[in-house]
């Protein structure tokens, strides 16, 4: 971060304050001598990005915004969201913000915006659901991960949706937590003539109509990316109007208990879908979509 040697102003605004480190604002709040300092950002999503094997651990990755949310007042939350139908953000909002976000009157109207990202689904599935991939295999692929079935689940959707002239490609996105996965799915998705769809393990700052949401792990070995919550929380705030999270449902449970209290916001999130009963299996999604 570059800051000018005589730079003044009376306040200093840090948006997306939450992926700063702590080092990084205090350098701009020094340098600018601001009377007033406003924070903006989420801790409860993705913190700075610390490289350093030894950094990390010794709390240089923590932000000013954390410190100062974990202190006594001096933080207010917006409790007012305007992005997500309300069937989308009753997960998050009960995982990461102890119940308190609140849905904006037109969050309502998103329900016109849903799409059928299969034929004949309705009611709520269209705006949220969760599709058991039990068949998904999960794939080392250098030092990441892929899963082929998903991927291929993944782009069928994203051209049904397309080709049915329910959305834009530039209203639909891929979101994985794995750089081989992303890869794959570029790939797929390119050869399906769907090149202005986004495929990224990195959404935060963005958000799309329709998001699709492919987790991988399918070893029963641990949840992988998903023992940080932060990490399934910017996954799961990114779509409008629409979001399928495509998943081995008994694997990741697997994972779930092999990693201990790490993965239980992800049992949470399955648990609280299933109960509403907003899950599919993937072979009702492929029997519909005519493939098998």
């Amino acid at each position: 971060m570059a800051v000018p040697g005589k730079l003044q102003a009376g306040a200093v605004v840090v948006d997306e304050a939450g992926q700063a480190g702590e080092a990084e604002t205090l350098l701009a709040v020094r340098a600018a001598r601001p009377g007033c300092c406003l924070l903006v950002g989420d801790p409860a999503q993705l913190p700075a990005t610390v490289l350093s094997r030894t950094a990390g651990p010794q709390g240089l990755g923590r932000s000013l915004l954390e410190r100062v949310a974990a202190g006594r007042g001096g933080c207010a939350m917006l409790q007012r969201q305007y992005r997500m139908h309300p069937e989308i953000s009753r997960v998050p909002n009960r995982l990461f913000y102890e119940g308190r976000l609140q849905d904006a009157e037109a969050c309502w109207g998103r329900s016109e915006e849903s799409v059928q990202w299969m034929p004949n689904v309705d009611g709520a599935l269209r705006a949220m659901a969760l599709v058991d991939v039990a068949d998904g295999v999960e794939e080392p692929s250098g030092t990441s991960r892929r899963n082929e079935r998903e991927a291929e689940l993944a782009v069928r959707i994203a051209a049904h949706v397309w080709r049915s002239g329910q959305a834009l490609e530039k209203d639909i996105g891929v979101i994985t937590f794995y750089a081989a996965q992303a890869a794959l799915l570029q790939q797929k998705l390119k050869a399906a003539g769907l090149a202005g769809v986004k495929a990224a393990t990195g959404f935060q700052g963005s958000e799309n109509r329709v998001i699709i949401l492919s987790c991988v792990r399918a070893d029963g070995t641990g949840v992988g990316f998903l023992r940080d919550a932060r990490r399934l929380n910017v996954a799961l705030t990114r779509a409008q109007a629409t979001l399928v999270v495509l998943a081995n449902v008994a694997a990741l449970m697997r994972g779930v208990r092999d990693s201990g209290h790490h993965g239980e916001h992800v049992s949470h999130m399955v648990e609280d879908l299933r109960a509403r009963h907003l899950h599919v299996s993937s072979h009702d999604v492929w029997a519909q979509l005519g493939m098998t």
